[in-house]
């Protein structure tokens, strides 16, 4: 082996095995082990396609791009193309050779696989270069007294989960699995073009770290989802992150009170959770993810379950909603309009048990529907490895605007009854970076509200506004303000909220004052 150099690391891993020998399995499986991986990064280190048509110039891409991208594990090609050049800059890496156990079972996995998508090929040349530039591999490595492995994928996953172990100083704890199986690949079905993060099971660790810088997760079908948000929802969501006996205390002290001081001043307070886009549209997840459960003790369902006549929860009702059609949207974490629609139903429904309001619900059809383009705040969001996933296996279902289309539904002029109030020049509303919604309909026998929202109530407000004399929405950060409350005297004070923000509950005040 030769020296050490200046671009020497022993943190690297190269997996050098050809296609349809498991580069993806072992991919996943490093990946899930903690290693910051990257699989075929042809276009990630600006290589060219072939890669011998350009041979200096995608050899200096590839060892630019291996030595500056904050990657350490890399399978598949250019790995496979340039492994000597990559041996010779990283002596002491661990190098790993993935193959079959014998050619003619290679060869009727790349014709299984490469017939799916019509791709001409030379199968007698491709079995020639195969065969050949394994020798060479093994020869070069065995010879230079490399840290070398050589991986025969077809000998089962246990005993490759124990080489792989021994032979890199992992724990031994995850296990290799079987991902992108010819088998697995269905071209009349959209999803399994692509199985985003993989089959086998992954720890939510793992994927904060494959997820990278981006706060965005791409999951099956195209689907966005959130991911490493500041409130950890998806911790919460399965498990890994509960709230202690302290926490809870605090949260439900923090609800008491405010109950206790609202309905002291003769009002009603009701607060309405929106649930993450994650618990309603479960099934298009990652399906490494599917052998999670979702917790059933997290911040929103233990408010509800102690406040059952103040705090309300809308998960099953979401859930049930869903079969009238989509109620998010793909791309952002938001409910769309058509899930604002059944949110606005939802809350006048309790307003009338309550007999704080009797007036009509908007049927679906007085509203006026259209098709609009909506991009959601999530695509911006995935880190360009998803991105470029997402464009090569659904970017024949992106519409020229946006990233999705979706039905907008408006209130014809000639139903709405809410006028919009400019509030833009009145000091007392200018407190918060987000606009203050005021409407007023002219209907005195209607009560008053105030609304407390965050972005989970984007297209609630127009609908809501309906149903009061006087309404008031309120950005409000998880807070509800005193000063808005004793200005409005609201018969009623609605509270929304997305449910990722609910774990903060425990640092709240009952009632915070402006400037303070």
């Amino acid at each position: 082996m030769r020296g050490a150099t200046v671009a020497d690391t022993k943190d690297k891993i190269f997996c050098l095995g050809d296609s349809r020998t498991g580069t993806h399995s072992l991919h996943f499986y490093l990946q899930n082990n903690g290693r910051k991986a990257i699989h075929y990064f042809v276009a990630d280190a600006g290589t060219t396609d072939p890669l011998h048509a350009d041979i200096e110039g995608n050899r200096a891409a590839t060892l630019n791009f291996v030595r500056d991208s904050g990657y350490d594990a890399f399978t598949d090609y250019p790995t496979r193309f340039f492994w000597r050049e990559l041996a010779m800059e990283y002596p002491s890496a661990h190098f790993i050779l993935t193959t079959r156990k014998d050619q003619q079972t290679w060869l009727n996995s790349a014709k299984t696989f490469f017939e799916k998508f019509n791709v001409a090929v030379d199968y007698e040349e491709l079995a020639y270069f195969h065969s050949d530039e394994n020798n060479k591999i093994r020869q070069f490595f065995i010879e230079g007294n490399y840290k070398f492995l050589e991986l025969c994928i077809d000998d089962g996953d246990e005993a490759n989960s124990r080489k792989l172990a021994a032979f890199l100083d992992f724990d031994g704890s995850v296990k290799l699995a079987r991902e992108n199986a010819t088998a697995n690949v269905v071209m009349d079905e959209v999803s399994q073009r692509a199985t985003v993060w993989g089959d086998s099971p992954l720890s939510l660790t793992r994927l904060s770290s494959m997820v990278h810088d981006g706060k965005a997760l791409l999951g099956e079908y195209g689907w966005l989802y959130l991911a490493r948000d500041s409130n950890d929802f998806m911790g919460y969501q399965f498990g890994e992150s509960v709230w202690s006996d302290a926490e809870t205390a605090a949260a439900e002290a923090v609800m008491a009170q405010r109950i206790s001081q609202i309905e002291a001043l003769g009002m009603k307070y009701l607060k309405f959770i929106v649930p993450e886009k994650s618990i309603i549209y479960r099934e298009y997840m990652p399906r490494a993810l599917r052998d999670y459960r979702t917790c059933e003790e997290r911040p929103a369902t233990i408010l509800r379950n102690k406040f059952d006549k103040n705090v309300f929860y809308l998960d099953k009702y979401l859930q049930d909603a869903k079969s009238y059609g989509n109620v998010y949207f793909r791309g952002d974490t938001h409910p769309n309009w058509m899930g604002a629609y059944f949110i606005y139903r939802y809350i006048v429904d309790r307003l009338n048990l309550w007999k704080i309001s009797d007036s009509a619900l908007l049927d679906f059809k007085d509203l006026a529907p259209s098709l609009a383009g909506y991009e959601g705040d999530l695509y911006g969001q995935l880190e360009e490895k998803q991105k470029r996933i997402l464009q090569k296996e659904w970017g024949f279902l992106l519409p020229e605007n946006g990233f999705e289309l979706a039905i907008k539904l408006d209130i014809p002029g000639h139903i709405d009854r809410a006028v919009r109030v400019n509030s833009s020049d009145d000091k007392n509303y200018q407190f918060s970076k987000r606009e203050t919604f005021v409407y007023e309909t002219g209907n005195s026998a209607l009560p008053k509200a105030v609304i407390f929202r965050d972005s989970m109530f984007d297209f609630v407000h127009p609908l809501l506004a309906q149903h009061f004399s006087r309404s008031v929405f309120v950005w409000h950060e998880g807070a509800v303000i005193a000063d808005i409350i004793e200005r409005e005297q609201p018969d009623v004070i609605i509270h929304g909220m997305a449910e990722r923000f609910v774990s903060a509950y425990p640092r709240f005040q009952p009632m915070v004052r402006l400037g303070t």
